[in-house]
């Protein structure tokens, strides 16, 4: 899916943290239940109003990587692979 990463949908991010795949996972700010994770090194500050190709699923919050209260929860997990050029089929926000 291409998404358009406006700015109010980067500006919502918070509290990320690397893994040793190059990827960057950031939690979207309350009340959101959402996981975006950029991979292939991708810098989330480079992308604004930028289109991109990724992949959205549900998946339960694990209690160490979800705000208090949130563990167990289901929450959309976005990850986003690579910068595209063209139309977008939704926006972040």
């Amino acid at each position: 899916m291409r998404v358009s990463l406006d700015h109010n949908g980067l500006f919502g991010l918070s509290s990320g943290w690397e893994v040793g795949d190059y990827s960057i996972h950031h939690l979207s700010a309350a009340p959101a239940l959402a996981i975006v994770t950029f991979r292939n090194g991708l810098d989330p500050k480079a992308l604004t109003s930028a289109v991109v190709e990724a992949q959205i699923a549900e998946q339960a919050g694990l209690e160490s990587r979800v705000r208090g209260g949130n563990a167990g929860q289901p929450h959309s997990f976005i990850m986003v692979s690579e910068r595209v050029d063209g139309a977008q089929d939704t926006t972040m926000s």
